[in-house]
């Protein structure tokens, strides 16, 4: 295996360890409804439901965009949307920008999410260790 193949591996599985970030904010959904009380538990639970929501028709058309752009400025964006948004979300005093940061969080993922797959694709479609590659990406993002 060469070296590229084995950055492609390092990269992919970086990848698919960052996206497990997505459902962390969970356990603190208690406290994001302590902190905005006036807002009622729909909406707090919209902080949880949005970035699903938002990462939908990027994931969905991952393929079409990652076609149009190189998966590098697309990961490129996605870790910044991604990493960004939820740096924001974290000092943020007000429920409508969390709720927004959110949005750009799901963006961010839906955005990565292909481009993982595309990768892996890209290097190791057709061969035996296609199937590895893939495997352990999804057991890392589970």
């Amino acid at each position: 295996m060469g070296l590229n193949q084995h950055r492609a591996k390092f990269g992919i599985y970086t990848l698919a360890f960052i996206l497990l970030a997505t459902n962390a904010i969970s356990p603190a959904m208690a406290s994001i409804a302590e902190a905005f009380p006036e807002a009622s538990p729909a909406l707090v639970n919209t902080v949880l439901l949005i970035p699903q929501l938002m990462s939908v028709p990027f994931v969905i058309f991952g393929g079409a965009i990652a076609g149009k752009f190189s998966k590098k400025r697309l990961i490129l964006i996605g870790l910044i949307l991604f990493a960004g948004s939820g740096v924001v979300g974290y000092f943020t005093q007000s429920l409508a920008l969390l709720i927004a940061s959110r949005a750009a969080f799901g963006v961010g993922y839906g955005l990565l999410v292909p481009c993982s797959l595309g990768i892996a694709s890209d290097i190791f479609f057709g061969t035996e260790e296609f199937d590895r590659v893939i495997g352990m990406e999804y057991s890392l993002k589970s």
